[in-house]
């Protein structure tokens, strides 16, 4: 495809921008994190909050072009580390979050995860170079994966 110019990338739909900005850096934003949740996959508090501050400045070093190369190998093969996927993947939980706070309308139907490492996610949304977000996820409960 294409490199598509910065005006043409913002005005694309959300199901096109998996890794949308090339060559920029990565912004974060906290303005729709779910900090008041306190169920499975609630915010870390105390010395646990040096993790998601950590991988924070780690990977906000990065342009999206370094943060799609990264990739984490398994027995079936290499995968992305990070990536989005939909939000009807989700369990049943965080589908009725994302639906509360009005996710879907603000972001579309796909939401990111960064693979910290582990079991540990960091969820949020995708636009126009800015990562919304959402929820720490420290025992992957957001998209429970079976063991295979």
């Amino acid at each position: 495809m294409p490199d598509k110019t910065k005006k043409q990338r913002q005005n694309a739909p959300v199901a096109e921008q998996e890794f949308d900005v090339g060559e920029d850096g990565l912004t974060f934003s906290l303005r729709y994190a779910d900090h008041g949740y306190r169920g499975a996959w609630a915010w870390p508090r105390g010395a646990a909050t040096e993790e998601v501050f950590s991988f924070l400045c780690h990977v906000g070093a990065l342009t999206w072009d370094e943060i799609a190369g990264q990739l984490f190998s398994t027995k079936r093969g290499s995968h992305r580390k990070h990536h989005s996927q939909h939000v009807d993947t989700l369990c049943p939980e965080a589908r009725r979050r994302i639906e509360a706070l009005k996710c879907k309308q603000r972001f579309g139907e796909k939401i990111f995860r960064f693979r910290v490492g582990g079991r540990k996610r960091l969820w949020g949304f995708k636009r126009d170079g800015v990562f919304y977000i959402l929820w720490w996820d420290a025992e992957h409960r957001v998209y429970p994966a079976e063991a295979r």
